[in-house]
């Protein structure tokens, strides 16, 4: 596996690879990988001629300088995993080769309140940071496809987004999530949480597929407080949100209109922030 830290090297590599005919997948990271980044690389490996995934922990998407401090961080563990699913390329920048202080202009975007919806109301300006990084790695690397995890269902639809908004000819790929062996949707995050949380997290996929199997569209708002109180239950979880929207637009539903449906959640686990999803279908 080839290692950039220089936009430039990595962009003539790609630029010649792409003139050869090679298509390339592109798996963005923020390290800590886990089985769910490995299930990313594996599906590039499936549709691309070459894989290339990056590890950045972009500063500009936190909203607590503590979070971004602590957020793990473990690169020979990374690239170990990365060579055993063989990625060919990594790209593990500093941040002033994302962020350069003397060309870089803070681009603006137009996400019509989608990130000010659920993430966005709890989080403010994280999108603004994801669409910041996302346009940045789109205009200075090339490449085919991008793959995303489903975990994160509204930054998918952010990422769309910033592709429409600027036209970029690039397909985003979506991947099921990945899950332990209890249904906590595996994250970077969850190497913080301690065997306790970790252990009564599983809850909260289960209370998503039991919204899922019971669902009926005229008692929604009664079970979603249900399973909330399931979640709550738990010594260590605590929701932050739980909530029901349109999964094409991720806008509140239409009473009496009949469509599929995304419900979303964070819950905190102690003081680790975990989120998940599940899709209904109208």
């Amino acid at each position: 596996m080839l290692i950039f830290k220089e936009v430039n090297a990595l962009k003539k590599y790609l630029d010649e690879a792409k003139k050869s005919g090679k298509s390339i997948g592109f798996v963005p990271t923020m390290g800590a990988l886990h089985a769910g980044h490995m299930a990313l690389v594996k599906a590039s490996n499936r549709d691309n001629d070459i894989t290339m995934s990056s590890i950045f922990v972009n500063p500009r998407q936190f909203n607590e300088q503590s979070d971004f401090d602590g957020y793990p961080i473990q690169i020979e563990a990374d690239v170990a995993k990365l060579e055993s699913e063989n990625c060919n390329i990594l790209f593990l920048p500093p941040v002033e080769e994302i962020y350069p202080t003397t060309s870089y202009e803070k681009p603006t975007f137009d996400f019509d309140g989608l990130d000010r919806l659920m993430e966005g109301e709890f989080r403010p300006g994280h999108f603004v940071g994801v669409g910041e990084v996302i346009k940045r790695f789109l205009d200075i690397l090339t490449f085919d496809r991008m793959y995303l995890g489903e975990k994160d269902y509204q930054q998918v639809q952010i990422i769309k987004s910033v592709i429409r908004q600027f036209d970029y000819a690039v397909e985003v790929v979506t991947v099921p999530t990945e899950r332990e062996d209890n249904g906590l949707a595996m994250s970077s995050r969850n190497l913080l949480l301690t065997p306790e949380a970790r252990e009564e997290a599983g809850v909260i996929y289960k209370s998503l597929r039991w919204l899922k199997e019971e669902f009926k569209y005229d008692s929604l708002d009664d079970m979603l407080n249900t399973a909330k109180e399931k979640i709550n239950a738990s010594e260590h979880l605590e929701v932050e949100y739980l909530t029901a929207a349109d999964a094409n637009t991720l806008q509140d539903l239409n009473d009496g209109e009949k469509t599929s449906i995304v419900i979303c959640t964070a819950v905190w686990a102690n003081k680790v922030r975990l989120i998940d999803n599940i899709v209904i279908e109208g």
